[in-house]
């Protein structure tokens, strides 16, 4: 059932595809199941040729790992139908690339990623809140620090912090996103953005939520600003500010089962926001305290609303 493949960059070989569903099953084997032939021979993946998750030659595949995410979220939500309790709600199920090549401003030619975070949240787990801002899943690789990109670019990061409310709601908190804003210090270039999560969010599990969708921005030196969407290309030059916005992981179970002390210690960290509070966990907060009687009553009130929406 999955698309043929396309004449972009996003597509699959057979190893990377059959890799994924590898993956699903070792989280639950756990190290108790070693590495070996014996461990995968029970896995069957059928990938049709000439298919997005099996291109065949001469198909590019440069940029495989976008649509490798979607895999993997489509083999874990599956899994998660199959065996409820045991899996985590959708990652951020997407990296941001972006890729800078131009003159530096002193005359020379550079070309590399801008840096800092790549991934977005972790899915909320059956026990536990998801990961923030964490390489996860089958990609599990390194950010590079932001010393160390505008060591090597003309860049400056002028702001990396988590972004409130982008962990999905739910019983157990999605991991946060993230929001950060890059400056661009050389002269003229060319940006190649390579993002995800724009039109389609993670999604929570077991009546947890989704959350939120990624967000690109181009901050022209002049003030003027350009919503960019998650695959493009923009020319580029000094002054000029990337807004990114990564998205964090769903969440799992319903969000008025969630303990309002730990809604209350979100809030204070920054991590959701009073009205998310309120409106979408059914925590009341008062002079930096919990109101018992009208959480309850709040919630019940949201409870009842999503039943007869349900119905």
């Amino acid at each position: 059932g999955s698309a043929p493949q396309v004449k972009s960059a996003l597509n699959n070989v057979r190893s990377s595809t059959v890799a994924v569903c590898y993956y699903a099953v070792r989280l639950l084997a756990g190290d108790a199941v070693p590495n070996n032939e014996g461990s995968y021979r029970p896995v069957r993946a059928t990938t049709p040729l000439g298919s997005i998750v099996n291109a065949a030659y001469p198909a590019p595949v440069a940029v495989r790992g976008m649509a490798l995410k979607r895999i993997e979220d489509v083999v874990l939500g599956a899994m998660a139908r199959m065996l409820p309790g045991r899996m985590t709600a959708s990652h951020s199920g997407q990296y941001s690339m972006i890729m800078v090549s131009g003159d530096d401003g002193r005359g020379r030619r550079v070309q590399g990623l801008t840096g800092g975070p790549y991934a977005g949240g972790h899915g909320a787990r059956p026990n536990k809140d998801g990961i923030d801002v964490t390489e996860h899943g089958v990609t599990n690789g390194a950010a590079f620090p932001v010393e160390f990109s505008e060591s090597k670019l003309p860049v400056l990061f002028r702001r990396v912090e988590l972004w409130t409310d982008s962990g999905g709601a739910g019983t157990w908190r999605g991991g946060l996103g993230y929001v950060a804003e890059t400056e661009w210090r050389g002269g003229e270039a060319m940006a190649r953005i390579r993002r995800e999560r724009h039109k389609f969010t993670p999604r929570g599990i077991e009546g947890g939520h989704g959350s939120l969708r990624c967000e690109t921005a181009l901050i022209r030196a002049n003030g003027e600003a350009l919503s960019l969407p998650g695959v493009s290309r923009v020319n580029i030059a000094c002054g000029d500010i990337f807004c990114v916005k990564t998205t964090g992981g769903g969440g799992y179970g319903p969000p008025t089962a969630r303990s309002p002390q730990l809604v209350l210690d979100d809030i204070l960290d920054g991590r959701v926001s009073p009205d998310a509070a309120r409106s979408l966990y059914g925590v009341v907060i008062r002079d930096d305290a919990i109101d018992g009687a009208a959480t309850r009553a709040l919630r019940a009130e949201l409870d009842a609303a999503r039943g007869g929406t349900e119905q």
